[in-house]
C-alpha cells in the first residue's frame, strides 16, 4: 500500500490503469479536522474497514492511515481531510488483480466558510426527481461510484435550488445529496433504513451511538408530517431543515430540542 499527501490544490498524477480511474474501484471518507484533532475518527476508521471487507480489498494498512491523518490534522485548528482508497493497477478488465497494491490518496483541504453558520440557520431542502438506484450490495457504503450525486447537484443547478432530498426508485426517501436525514415525530428521532440505498454517515452512527434513532422506512409524506427534520454530515454536524417542498419546520424548535440534547 502506498499512501500520497495532496494539500490544498497540489496536483498528482495517477496512473492510467489505476483501478479508481477505470472503475471506480474504490472508496472514501471525508473528515474535519478541529483544534488539531481529526473528528470521530474511530469511526471513520470504521467505515474504511466496513469498505475493505465487503469490497474484497487485500494489503489496506489502517494503522499507517490513520498515523497520517492524524499528523496532517495536527499542523490544522480547522480543515477538512479526505481519504480515497483505490485498489491500485492491475487485473485483466474487471478481474481482481491476483496481488492488489492499493493506493491511498490524502487530501487537505480549506473547511467550508458556509458550514459554520448553517447549523443555526437551517437549510431548505427540494424533493428532486433524480432518484437513487436500489442495491443492497453497495447500499451505505461511501464508494467512489458517485454518479447519482452528480446528477443530483446538476439538478439543484438546473432548478436554482440550494439542497434536495433524494428518493430511491422505490419512492422511499433516502438522503439529502449530501447527508443523512432525520425526522422528529413524538418525540422520536427516525432515519432512513440504508440496507437498500444510499450513504451511512460517520454523523449518523455517532448520533446512533448517543442517542435512541430508529432506523425505519421514510416517504415523503412522513417527512411532510414530522415535527421537525434535521440532516447531518461528517462536516457540519446536525442541521436543521426549515422547508421541505411547500412544507416548513419551525427553526426555534429545531434549535430548542438540539439544545436539549446537546447535539
Amino acid at each position: 500500500m502506498d499512501i500520497t499527501i495532496i494539500k490544498n490544490s497540489q496536483t498528482q498524477t495517477v496512473a492510467s490503469n489505476d483501478r479508481a480511474l477505470q472503475y471506480g474501484d474504490g472508496f472514501f471518507t471525508t473528515i474535519k479536522v478541529e483544534n488539531g484533532k481529526p473528528c470521530l475518527l474511530e469511526l471513520h476508521l470504521a467505515r474504511l474497514a466496513r469498505c475493505v471487507a465487503r469490497l474484497y480489498f487485500d494489503n489496506v494498512d489502517l494503522s499507517a492511515i490513520e498515523n497520517q491523518i492524524n499528523a496532517l490534522a495536527s499542523l490544522h485548528s480547522l480543515a477538512v481531510i479526505k481519504v480515497i482508497v483505490s485498489r491500485g493497477q492491475g487485473g485483466r478488465g474487471y478481474q481482481l488483480p491476483t496481488v492488489q497494491a492499493p493506493q491511498v490518496y490524502i487530501y487537505t483541504a480549506d473547511f467550508p466558510e458556509n458550514y459554520l453558520t448553517l447549523k443555526q440557520q437551517g437549510i431548505a431542502l427540494d424533493t428532486l426527481s433524480t432518484q437513487l438506484a436500489v442495491n443492497p450490495l453497495l447500499a451505505g457504503l461511501k464508494t467512489l461510484n458517485r454518479l447519482e450525486q452528480v446528477l443530483a447537484k446538476q439538478e439543484l443547478q438546473q432548478k436554482g435550488v440550494s439542497e434536495g432530498l433524494l428518493l430511491n426508485c422505490n419512492h422511499e426517501v433516502i438522503e439529502t445529496t449530501v447527508a443523512n436525514i432525520v425526522l422528529l415525530k413524538n418525540g422520536q428521532l427516525i432515519t432512513p433504513k440504508l440496507d437498500k440505498s444510499g450513504v451511512f454517515g460517520v454523523y449518523l452512527a455517532h448520533l446512533a451511538k448517543h442517542i435512541d434513532i430508529k432506523f425505519d422506512t421514510v416517504s415523503l409524506s412522513d417527512c411532510y408530517s414530522a415535527d421537525n427534520l434535521f440532516c447531518c454530515n461528517s462536516l457540519m454536524g446536525v442541521v436543521p431543515i426549515t422547508r421541505l417542498d411547500t412544507h416548513y419546520y419551525s427553526l426555534e424548535n429545531a434549535l430548542q430540542f438540539l439544545n436539549e440534547q446537546a447535539l
